[in-house]
């Protein structure tokens, strides 16, 4: 989940997170998560703090996805 993430933010902002610069949260149903951006690009191009992704397993694998409608 974290490298989807990254894969989110950065075209954005052209800004590399660190691992430590996200927070993650598995809801409780199961297929989705809540990440909140603990350290961001101090002047984004696009301000982001939180994004919310899903994820499945399938067979030995997990799959995360987030999408997000760009504004402007």
């Amino acid at each position: 989940a974290k490298e989807s993430i990254h894969k989110t933010y950065f075209p954005i902002n052209f800004h590399t997170l660190d691992f430590l610069d996200a927070r993650i949260v598995l809801n409780e149903d199961g297929e989705s998560f809540t990440a909140e951006i603990l350290n961001p690009e101090p002047n984004p191009i696009q301000p982001i703090h939180q994004l919310s992704g899903r994820y499945c397993f399938f067979d030995n694998y997990v799959a995360s996805f987030i999408g997000m409608k760009q504004t402007g």
